[in-house]
């Protein structure tokens, strides 16, 4: 039953942050270089 006390209260809401802040890193370091690559083939 560990987990139902995990997903209870303040536990569950900083595991969302950590997941929603792990979301964000990724989409900052892999798609925004990749969409600079895409837009630099377009242009050149």
């Amino acid at each position: 039953m560990k987990w139902f006390s995990i997903l209870d209260g303040e536990t569950f809401d900083q595991v969302m942050g950590r997941i929603l802040r792990g979301w964000f890193y990724v989409i900052v370091f892999f798609c925004v270089p990749y969409f600079l690559f895409v837009l630099g083939q377009v242009f050149l």
